[in-house]
C-alpha cells in the first residue's frame, strides 16, 4: 500500500472515532453494513479496453443525526489473462483497489446520497515468454453514490468512482445490498 493510501487509511479512522466521540443518544444513530459487486473499466490514451475488472466492495455508513453522517467505502477489483499466441506465452494482470470516505445525507427514510474522496493503488503486470515488467501507480480517487431503504434493515447500495492514474482512466461501478441496525 502507497504512502498515500496509509495516510488516508489513518484520518478516515481518526475521523471515524473523532466523529462517535459527539454526545448522541445510541438510539439516534444508524449504522449500515453493505457488500457488493464491482467493475472496473480502463481506458489508455482515449481508447476503451474491452474487458473489465471484477471484484468486491465493503462499505460502513454511520449516521450521527437523522440527516449527515459518514461512510466508509473499500473495493478491490481485478482481471488477468493469458495464454500462448503465435507460439509464445503471454500474461497480463490488472489490480484495482480503493479505500475512500466521505459524508452522507438522508434525503428522507427511504434514500440517503453520499460522496466519496480516498486513494486508489493500481497495478498493472504483464510477462511475454521470459520478460515482464510491472507498473504501480497511486493516485487520489472521487465519487458518489446513493442507497435506497428498502425496509429499516434492509438498504440497495449503487456507487461509481473514478480516477486518473498517469494516461488510464479507471471508472468502477458497484451495486450491493447491506443491513441496517
Amino acid at each position: 500500500m502507497g504512502k498515500i493510501m496509509k495516510i488516508l487509511s489513518m484520518l478516515a479512522v481518526v475521523a471515524a472515532f473523532g466523529l462517535s466521540s459527539f454526545s448522541v443518544s445510541s438510539e439516534e444513530i444508524k449504522q449500515t453494513v453493505s457488500v457488493g459487486y464491482a467493475s472496473s473499466s480502463a481506458g489508455f490514451a482515449g481508447y476503451e479496453l474491452d474487458d473489465v475488472a471484477d471484484g468486491f466492495n465493503a462499505k460502513y455508513r454511520i449516521e450521527y443525526t437523522g440527516e449527515y453522517g459518514l461512510i466508509l467505502s473499500y473495493t478491490k477489483t481485478d482481471y488477468s489473462e493469458g495464454g500462448i499466441y503465435n507460439g509464445t506465452r503471454a500474461n497480463v494482470s490488472l489490480e484495482y483497489s480503493s479505500f475512500m470516505a466521505g459524508p452522507t445525507f438522508r434525503a428522507n427514510e427511504y434514500f440517503s446520497v453520499y460522496l466519496l474522496v480516498g486513494g486508489v493503488n493500481g497495478k498493472a503486470s504483464a510477462s511475454v515468454s521470459s520478460v515482464s515488467a510491472t507498473e504501480s501507480e497511486t493516485g487520489l480517487s472521487y465519487g458518489g453514490g446513493l442507497q435506497i431503504n428498502v425496509t429499516p434493515s434492509f438498504s440497495i447500495d449503487g456507487s461509481y468512482e473514478y480516477v486518473e492514474l498517469n494516461e488510464v482512466d479507471v471508472g468502477t461501478w458497484v451495486v450491493g445490498v447491506g443491513y441496517s441496525f
